[in-house]
């Protein structure tokens, strides 16, 4: 110690045990460091010294005065909430069960799940055969169902997070750096000891696999499957088992979200709690801690909960200017340390764990070194990460870079050595990316740091280097323009990423000297750092526009959607790969066009079979046709594979196309056996709507017959009550779906109608290749394909202007902008002419087909994009752009939409069912009018034929009684029995005005008796009987009479051609002219059967046979049924009818009387009748006994 103050404490110090003191007063540094060598050394080669931690040493700190921070009653709260943390963590057992234990939200199922669907909806990789509009709700509903989830396990929220959130909240300043510094250390502690076994076991396997795929080369062996699949299973683990402080942040994150985007389900305290979880990340961004911008482990923005951290920060920092830098390199490059150093900040380096995903933070400029108030600089994890799989990797990285050079002022390329090889190819990929985001206006640039390299050898060693990479990012960007159509604005690197060769590459020796881990480190590799800090800060003024923090969020918005959007490039390592697959995709796009058209000329050749032979033969002609479609599809497949094969290998990139190869071979396959599938259900379809169609016109040529019966129905239900228009609609509606329920038609217009927007969204993708594939999806989703515009709004994109033609025009109008607004009328003018061929075609497609398949609607397409090509072709001053194809297809696409829902609607079975409905009902209406009619003239004639019946009847009844009293009664044998009983039966009745009636008029007497017996007779029952006898005898006959009528009213139907009712009256009235009396010439008169209202010529169908003639059947059975019902009208009046029997015409016991009386002439003497019953009997009169 040199210090004359520590002199005192010397006797202290050496009674500290295992401590060496040295003492530095008058002695130069080159012993004092040999003295510290030979210390260490001497202490490491004693075995029983203990080697001390640096906790340890606090004890011996605190003796000898130092101060220990970590005895600050701060530090010591913040110690002990991280404590806390760590003890609540490591109540779980196994490491890899923390995170869903503890952190469930992040989970793979809820936060990883929820990130895949929301790119699933902007890509629709897995659309299959759903629609843009169908597929995306179904995105979101998962994504909601998930969100709803993550909600759940948020109320109430796990331990840890309760502890960490209201530490968090609960505690500023010094207490709650304390607590994140000490979670942060024990967390990468914790990690530093669960890690490294299981990096070693990854390590281990990796070098397995790879021993075993070298010795069985051909196939993998169960070994190597077994060995693979416990690396996946360590993967999972070592993903489970890293655990810092991101992961803490990242579930708040997503406690926000799914709070923010389910708010119907929120309870008003975990909302409380929640809401204010933004304003305390902004917070802790100002003091300078990271922010996760990007979930490295779901390669997702949360963007819901960036948003409004950065709202928050917005209310902080007021107006403030911003200067934002990323860095970009491949993995373990130092992109860390690089920003670490030339700005003092904190991201993670070490502990075991790489950085994943993409962090920001923020940094105070001073005052006076340029207009930029803050520097937010983006750290993002490395690229070519060895734990993804190729193909993951290559769409990981590209978006990654895409979306932090987009999102930066100026970006970091950190190159560890000196070939930018792998950089190149992302940065190429990235490029292409821009050049596709149209839309969104960028501005970036890049700054090259080669790292490892001397700078003093580097300028004349790496010259030839810079220069071959600058003219390969020219190439390709000049490439990416001409693919894109916009070479007139894009020539050069520089015009999409600024970019300098001269200033913009810089050398950095390695950070170490010598070979890590003990080795000083290199002063120039902070010399590097401070000359690159000190150009970025001179960019800070020099690069416009400068960003607030509302336009960073929105440009991060609009980027990171462009990003989600775009689902080519990102797939490629780079612009070669993409060449080679774009030439690729260009002839399968070309052999498809091919398979299109003959597929085409096999379906008119089916359809054509189908529609012309006879109805019975259906089944052969589509097995027969069948059979030859197989044969001809396989025949087309093998000389498209052929073709595919002979391109291949004579490419002069066969080596890279052999990755597609197998793909697009099964492509080919997949189209052959899709056609061939289609057009199998086109012939099924087809036989199916002949067959339909045959049922259809049956039904038009019977609908007479077939509303029979519910018109007879309806109108025996009216009877008696007025006709209404509900009435009739709403039996009309019964009827209708009932007819309509047995007629089973395959053809369904609504499924018919989605399987046509299915296959213009289909036919769009196969025209344009995968290349346009996410444009196509993005113009669907974004149009309303069914009522959008009829034209297309002429947009910078839809032309492109050759080189020559527009260096003319630049220097005649200036602008860009202005050049093209010059061809406005040239570009609608042709746009018209485009849409008249397009509805010329749809004209002449939809007037031959008779039904829809998905060659319809490609070949209403394809038409139209050989219509734009042959323009170009003729022109020389300007071209159409794909992007202009595709808005004109889809607005093709939107009118051949529309006229093939009118064309199946012309042929669609239930649409013509439809069709023939109203006049139907027009015919049901009149029918029922008809039928009442009919029932009214049924009524009335059943009315009027009530007396006739009855009249009828009583004079059969006269002879009957007169029989039925003579032959069931002796004393009705002769006169003379007869008044034998009466004048017995005047003995019992002892009344003298019946003797003195008797004695002074017999007949009078026998008439009285006889009536009066005649009447008793007739009242009388019989044994078991409830009716009298008059009435069993009045019942009987009424029933003959009553068969009588029926008979006959059916003999007249079915035995003579009548055309009116009056017809069937007048004979009906012929042919009882014997058995009634009838007179039915009111009821002719009354009869007008013209007075029915005919429905109006223009809006009746063709008029059925027989349909105007009376319906003499339903009018049979009901005049049946009114006789029948009227029936016991009429026998309920025989009840009273011996009351009546006096005013009949005929009386029964006047007629007996008349009979039994007979001789009226007297004996002279006694006055005793003659008993002779003939009233002019021949002979002389007789009696038997005189009166004494």
């Amino acid at each position: 110690f040199s210090d004359l103050a520590m002199e005192d404490k010397f006797p202290e110090l050496e009674e500290l045990q295992d401590c060496s003191i040295l003492k530095m007063k008058k002695r130069n540094l080159a012993v004092i460091n040999r003295d510290i060598q030979s210390c260490i050394v001497a202490n490491l080669r004693n075995n029983s010294q203990q080697f001390k931690t640096l906790k340890s040493c606090f004890q011996i700190a605190r003796q000898i005065g130092i101060h220990v921070d970590e005895d600050d009653p701060e530090c010591c709260a913040g110690q002990q909430l991280a404590q806390n943390v760590m003890k609540e963590i490591d109540r779980v057992k196994s490491t890899s069960s923390v995170k869903n234990e503890m952190l469930p939200l992040q989970g793979k199922d809820l936060w990883h799940e929820w990130s895949q669907h929301n790119k699933e909806k902007h890509r629709h990789l897995n659309k299959g055969d759903r629609t843009y509009d169908d597929y995306t709700v179904e995105m979101e509903h998962k994504k909601d169902k998930i969100r709803l989830i993550q909600l759940k396990k948020s109320d109430p929220p796990t331990t840890v997070m309760k502890m960490f959130m209201s530490y968090l909240l609960q505690h500023k300043g010094l207490i709650r750096d304390y607590f994140l510094q000490w979670l942060k250390f024990l967390l990468d502690e914790r990690s530093q000891q669960t890690l490294p076994p299981l990096l070693s076991s990854y390590e281990q396997l990796k070098r397995n696999i790879q021993k075993s795929s070298e010795e069985t080369s051909d196939c993998i062996t169960e070994d190597e499957e077994a060995l693979r699949k416990r690396l996946a299973e360590i993967k999972l683990e070592l993903n489970a088992a890293s655990l810092g402080l991101e992961h803490f942040f990242r579930e708040l994150s997503q406690m926000y979200e799914s709070v923010m985007e389910v708010p119907n389900e929120v309870t008003q305290d975990l909302e409380s709690k929640v809401s204010c979880l933004p304003a305390l990340a902004a917070e802790l961004l100002v003091a300078g801690y990271p922010l996760e911008l990007m979930d490295g482990d779901a390669s997702h923005v949360p963007m819901t909960w960036v948003k409004a951290v950065l709202d928050e920060l917005q209310k902080l920092l007021k107006v403030a200017h911003l200067f934002v830098v990323s860095v970009l390199g491949i993995q373990s490059s130092g992109k860390s340390t690089l920003l670490n150093t030339m700005f003092g900040i904190r991201f993670a380096v070490s502990a075991g764990r790489c950085t994943r995903g993409a962090f920001i933070q923020l940094l105070k400029m001073h005052k006076g070194s340029g207009p930029s108030d803050y520097l937010l600089v983006v750290d993002t994890e490395g690229l070519r990460a060895p734990e993804l799989d190729s193909q993951k990797m290559l769409r990981h990285d590209n978006e990654m870079a895409a979306f932090v050079i987009g999102l930066a002022n100026t970006t970091i390329i950190n190159i560890k050595g000196e070939t930018p090889s792998d950089i190149q190819d992302i940065l190429q990929t990235s490029v292409h990316a821009f050049i596709r985001m149209k839309k969104i206006e960028l501005n970036p640039s890049c700054q090259f740091v080669h790292q490892n390299v001397a700078s003093v050898i580097a300028d004349t060693k790496l010259k030839q280097g810079k220069t071959n990479l600058v003219e390969n990012l020219d190439e390709m960007v000049k490439y990416a323009a001409n693919q894109q159509q916009v070479q007139m604005k894009y020539t050069v690197f520089d015009q999409v990423v600024s970019f300098n060769v001269e200033k913009d590459v810089w050398y950095f020796p390695s950070l170490w000297k010598g070979s890590p881990p003990m080795v000083p480190v290199n002063p120039g590799y902070s010399e590097s750092s401070k000359e690159l800090k000190a150009a970025l800060i001179r960019l800070t003024a020099e690069k416009k526009p400068k960003f607030t923090i509302q336009d960073f969020k929105s440009q991060m918005d609009k980027l990171w959607v462009a990003v989600l959007d775009e689902n080519f490039v990102f797939s490629f390592k780079n612009m070669l790969e993409m060449t080679v697959y774009s030439e690729l995709d260009s002839k399968l796009c070309q052999w498809s066009h091919a398979l299109r058209t003959e597929i085409l000329k096999l379906q008119t050749t089916l359809e054509n079979r189908v529609y012309s032979c006879d109805l019975k033969d259906l089944d052969t002609v589509k097995t027969i046709a069948i059979k030859e479609l197989k044969q001809k599809v396989n025949t087309l497949q093998d000389d498209l594979l052929q073709k595919l094969v002979n391109f291949c290998d004579t490419s002069e990139h066969a080596d890279i196309m052999i990755n597609w190869k197998a793909e697009t071979e099964r492509s080919l396959k997949y189209w052959c056996q899709k056609h061939q599938d289609q057009t199998e259900e086109y012939c099924s379809t087809l036989v199916h709507n002949r067959r339909d169609r045959e049922s259809l016109d049956k039904l038009r040529t019977n609908i007479y017959q077939k509303i029979q019966g519910p018109v007879r129905h309806l109108a025996t239900m009216l009877k008696g009550q007025d006709m209404n228009e509900e009435a009739l609609r709403k039996a009309f509606n019964k009827m209708w779906a009932d007819q309509k329920a047995t007629m089973k038609f395959k053809q369904n217009l609504v499924n018919t109608v989605i399987s046509m927007e299915k296959s213009i969204e289909h036919t769009l993708l196969e025209i344009f290749g995968r290349e346009y594939e996410s444009m196509v999806t993005k113009r669907m989703c974004e149009c309303d394909f069914k009522s959008g515009p009829k034209s297309v709004n002429f947009i910078e994109h839809h032309i492109t202007i050759p080189k020559g033609w527009w260096n003319r025009f630049k220097k005649a109008f200036g602008s860009l902008s202005e050049t093209l607004e010059r061809y406005r009328p040239a570009v609608e003018q042709a746009t018209e002419v485009f849409l008249e061929v397009a509805e010329y075609h749809l004209n002449a497609v939809c007037e031959n087909a008779r039904d829809f398949n998905d060659t319809l609607s490609y070949q209403a397409l394809i038409n139209v994009v050989t219509e734009v090509n042959s323009f170009n072709e003729t022109q020389e001053t300007f071209y159409f752009t794909e992007e202009y194809k595709i808005d004109l297809c889809i607005v093709v696409g939107r009118m051949a939409l529309t006229r093939f829902v009118e064309m199946i609607k012309k042929n669609d079975p239930y649409t013509i069912l439809e069709n023939l409905r109203e006049p139907s009902y027009i015919k049901f209406k009149n029918q029922v009018l008809k039928r009442r009619m009919e029932f009214r003239v049924a009524n009335s004639l059943s009315f009027r034929l009530r007396e006739p019946i009855k009249m009828s009847v009583i004079d059969c009844l006269v002879p009957l009684l007169k029989d039925e009293v003579t032959l069931h009664d002796d004393r009705f044998q002769s006169k003379h029995c007869l008044l034998y009983n009466i004048m017995l039966d005047l003995k019992e009745k002892a009344d003298f005005k019946c003797y003195s009636l008797h004695l002074t008029n017999v007949e009078q007497s026998m008439r009285n008796w006889i009536q009066e017996y005649t009447m008793q007779y007739c009242t009388a029952k019989e044994d078991g009987q409830t009716q009298t006898r008059l009435q069993v005898l009045a019942t009987s006959e009424l029933e003959k009479k009553i068969k009588i009528l029926t008979n006959a009213a059916t003999d007249v139907i079915t035995t003579d051609q009548m055309e009116t009712l009056k017809d069937w009256i007048i004979k009906f009235q012929h042919n009882l002219a014997s058995s009634f009396h009838l007179n039915l010439k009111e009821l002719l008169e009354d009869t007008d059967e013209d007075q029915l209202e005919e429905e109006d010529e223009e809006e009746s169908m063709e008029e059925d046979e027989g349909v105007n003639e009376p319906d003499f059947e339903y009018f049979v059975t009901e005049f049946i049924k009114e006789i029948k019902s009227g029936k016991e009208k009429i026998a309920s009046s025989f009840s009273d009818l011996h009351t009546k029997m006096g005013e009949w015409k005929k009386r029964p016991y006047a007629i007996l009387a008349n009979d039994m009386i007979g001789c009226c002439k007297q004996c002279p003497f006694c006055k005793t009748k003659c008993e002779h019953i003939n009233p002019d009997h021949p002979g002389d009169h007789r009696v038997s006994i005189h009166r004494p």
